[in-house]
């Protein structure tokens, strides 16, 4: 250690002596720094450390001349500036190095010892090994009052936990907040699923509406599917003689469509018939056939929902009609599968036919052969979602599976074409093992289900000779016998079954 720093470190003696210290000029140009120095009268400093950076170059013991240049003095232009340096500095000891950067995204202001803020201290120097990052630049667990200005040292503050209480209320108020976003979800694909089950029933309405208008201008024999529905008629004519047992049977038709079934209600001998049809243009042509025909049973005409609101609802207009239930019969042909769009929707159709029924009723009906369309599924090209021909068409949405077979009972859309009758209006496959568990619950049990190929070679001897020549004639094939032959066959004869189920009790 040299004797300057020797000096620079002695003990303060009890009375400090007066320093002798130099002034320097200072004065700056663009980038040069010129110092000046000029004899200034001794001043009297105390023994505290200055407030400039970096150590003090210690004095010379030589006494300064009286400067007689006044302060702030210009020299060559510029203004001369004056500091005081302490004889505590040393004239060769090399400026105080710069503070290296913290490596953080921020600075700290650190203090002096007297307590006083400073800045230009590294930051890592003034963290304890306890600290923790904490984005504004304070400690997790500072040991000093730094916001007081002093060393005094006071002890961390314990840890305190979240209130348990309001971790519960803030993941009560996020559980809340995710059970109404939920119901929202919910609400709005409901919506979504009636508005489209609406707009389905109002194609439905819409098509036979159409089509009853069409109808009325165009002769019936000229139908290039005559024969289809002539067929057709022969079937039903079976069926309905079928479930009567006796003059006087009451009936209700649930989708009646224009009365085509009225005159063979008549050749059964019943007594009363409620129709009832989403379609109220069907419904007026109905009421124009009933009076036409003049038939000698008591008729009611409903326009109503029969397959989505409950009976009572439907005939709530009619309440001495409703007051003579149960019925012997109820049928419904070629339009029991638009029930089977929803399971509520089917399950609401099978109750008002159960309801409807007296003990050893008979619930008759035709519908599409799910195992018919289940065999011109599997033999479907990868890919394909149709099959028919030159009379009908079967359109799937959905590419159906491989199998036929459905998991879902409900809801198995397709559009369906008829030549001259139906325009790709959307129906729904019945399996007919799902419709035969659904009846059971409601008491109904089978009786019979039969494809129309099946069901008219079994019954036509019978009938032949109860049929008019003119009905016989309409139901000719090019062999000469009766029936239906090539595209028509295979659209009717092995497109639809037709089924009776009667009720238990």
């Amino acid at each position: 250690m040299s004797d300057t720093e020797s000096e620079s470190v002695s003990p303060i003696p009890d009375k400090v002596p007066e320093t002798t210290v130099k002034v320097v000029e200072e004065h700056t140009e663009v980038n040069e720094a010129v110092k000046v120095e000029s004899a200034e009268e001794p001043k009297t400093i105390s023994n505290d450390k200055s407030d400039g950076a970096g150590d003090a170059k210690p004095a010379s013991n030589t006494p300064a001349k009286p400067s007689s240049e006044p302060k702030n003095q210009l020299l060559g232009g510029f203004k001369i500036k004056k500091r005081t340096i302490t004889t505590a500095e040393s004239e060769n000891s090399a400026p105080s190095p710069k503070p290296k950067s913290s490596g953080f995204g921020f600075s700290r202001r650190s203090r002096n010892d007297d307590g006083n803020s400073r800045s230009g201290t590294p930051l890592d120097d003034q963290r304890s090994s306890t600290d923790s990052y904490i984005p504004n630049g304070s400690s997790a667990s500072s040991a000093y009052s730094r916001s007081r200005g002093r060393d005094t040292y006071e002890p961390p503050s314990k840890f305190k936990r979240p209130s348990r209480r309001g971790d519960i209320e803030y993941q009560s108020r996020i559980a809340r907040q995710e059970r109404e976003r939920d119901e929202g979800d919910e609400r709005r694909i409901e919506e979504e699923i009636r508005m489209k089950r609406q707009n389905l029933d109002n194609v439905v309405r819409n098509h036979y509406n159409e089509r009853t208008f069409i109808a009325k201008g165009q002769k019936r024999n000229l139908s290039p599917i005559i024969k289809l529905r002539n067929f057709n008629n022969v079937i039903k004519n079976m069926l309905i003689n079928g479930a009567v047992s006796g003059p006087g049977a009451r009936v209700l038709d649930l989708g009646c469509g224009k009365g085509g079934d009225l005159r063979k209600w008549e050749t059964a001998r019943i007594s009363q018939y409620i129709g009832v049809d989403i379609s109220n243009a069907s419904i007026v042509e109905a009421m124009r056939r009933y009076h036409n025909n003049r038939a000698p049973y008591e008729v009611t005409f409903v326009t109503g929902d029969a397959f989505g609101l409950p009976l009572p609802v439907v005939l709530r207009d009619f309440p001495e009609v409703f007051s003579r239930f149960p019925l012997d019969v109820v049928t419904m042909q070629f339009c029991l599968h638009y029930a089977f769009e929803s399971e509520a929707k089917a399950r609401m159709t099978i109750e008002n036919v159960a309801r409807s029924l007296k003990p050893g009723g008979q619930f008759i009906g035709t519908i599409p052969n799910s195992e018919f369309i289940a065999s011109k599924i599997r033999h479907l090209p990868p890919g394909s979602k149709s099959f028919g021909n030159s009379i009908y068409s079967v359109t799937f949405e959905d590419t159906p599976p491989k199998s036929g077979e459905f998991e879902n009972p409900y809801g198995n859309v397709y559009n369906y074409y008829l030549k001259d009758a139906i325009d790709n209006v959307p129906e729904y496959v019945i399996q007919f093992e799902d419709l035969r568990a659904l009846a059971d619950e409601f008491g109904l049990r089978l009786k019979f289900k039969k494809s129309f190929a099946e069901y008219f070679r079994e019954q036509i001897p019978a009938w032949y000779k109860r049929l008019s020549p003119n009905v016989l004639d309409g139901i000719k094939r090019s062999d000469g016998s009766v029936g239906v032959e090539r595209d028509e066959a295979e659209a009717a004869a092995q497109f639809y079954v037709a089924f009776a189920f009667i009720k238990a009790g």
